[in-house]
C-alpha cells in the first residue's frame, strides 16, 4: 500500500512519462527534414497519441486499484514531533503490529516510541517504556488514548492514559502504572481525585490479594473479587 503523502505510485508515473516522451520524440522527428525530401514530414497514425494516453491511464488505474492509498499515522506523528530533529530522534525499526492488540502498531525510536491506531498516533517518550513493559506491555494497558500530560497538583508528575490503565512518571519516582482491576476501581472520578497518583507498584500477598499504595490511600482486591479502598484523613476532597 502507498502512503497518500507520497503522491501517485511511481510505476504508472514513469509509464506516463515514457508515453509523453515517446510522443515528444515522434513530434520532433516529424519536424525534421528527410534525406530525400526536404519538406517531407514523418506521418504517424492518428490513433498513436490516444493509444499511448490510454495505456498510461490504464496502468495508473491498475496500480491504484491494487495499492489503495492509506494514511501512515506513525509517519504523520513523527513529522509533527519534529522528525529526526525532534524529541524522538532517528527510528530504530519499522512500524509493526502489536501482538494481541488489534489495530495497533508500534515503532521504536532512539528516544521513545510511536503507538498508532486508526484514530492517530501517540508519542510515548522513552522514560515511560520501562513502566509499560513492567505493567505487561500494550497487551495489558491497551492503546494510548492521548499524549503525555501533567497533573494539576504536581508539575513534575506526568502521565499517559491508556484504554486499560495509566502510567505515571516523575524524575524522583520513575515510572509506576495502575492497571487491571485496581485501575477499574481507581479510575472512577471521585476515587482517583482523592487517592491521586500511585506511590508504588501493585503487590501480591501470600493469600492472593493484590494491593497498591497511592498518595492518599490504598486499594486492595481480595482473591474472591471483593475490594477495600482506604482513604487517608488528609486526602483532598473530591469535587462534587
Amino acid at each position: 500500500m502507498f502512503d497518500y503523502r507520497y503522491g501517485l505510485p511511481a510505476l504508472p508515473v514513469l509509464m506516463l512519462a515514457g508515453a509523453i516522451g515517446v510522443q515528444a520524440l515522434i513530434d520532433r522527428r516529424s519536424k525534421e527534414p528527410t534525406a530525400h525530401h526536404t519538406h517531407a514530414r514523418v506521418k504517424r497514425p492518428a490513433w498513436a497519441a490516444p493509444a499511448a494516453l490510454l495505456v498510461a491511464v490504464f496502468a495508473l488505474l491498475s496500480a491504484a486499484a491494487q495499492s489503495p492509498l492509506v494514511r501512515n499515522t506513525s509517519f504523520e506523528t513523527y513529522v509533527a514531533s519534529g522528525a529526526e530533529l525532534g524529541r524522538l530522534g532517528p527510528p530504530l525499526d519499522r512500524a509493526r503490529a502489536v501482538e494481541d492488540v488489534p489495530g495497533v502498531r508500534q515503532q521504536s525510536f532512539v528516544a521513545g516510541a510511536i503507538v498508532s491506531a486508526e484514530n492517530g498516533g501517540i508519542v510515548v517518550p522513552e522514560r515511560y517504556l520501562a513502566g509499560i513493559a513492567r505493567a505487561g506491555g500494550l497487551k495489558a494497558l491497551g492503546s494510548p488514548v492521548g499524549g503525555e500530560l501533567r497533573t494539576n497538583y504536581d508539575s513534575g508528575l506526568r502521565y499517559i492514559t491508556f484504554n486499560q490503565g495509566v502510567v505515571f512518571w516523575s524524575r524522583l519516582g520513575g515510572s509506576r502504572a495502575v492497571v487491571g482491576d485496581i485501575y477499574t476501581l481507581w479510575g472512577q472520578t471521585k476515587i482517583r481525585a482523592r487517592l491521586r497518583d500511585p506511590l508504588a507498584w501493585p503487590v501480591r500477598a501470600g493469600d492472593g490479594s493484590v494491593s497498591q499504595r497511592f498518595r492518599y490511600g490504598s486499594v486492595r482486591i481480595a482473591p474472591n473479587g471483593s475490594s477495600v479502598i482506604t482513604v487517608d484523613r488528609n486526602a483532598p476532597k473530591a469535587a462534587s
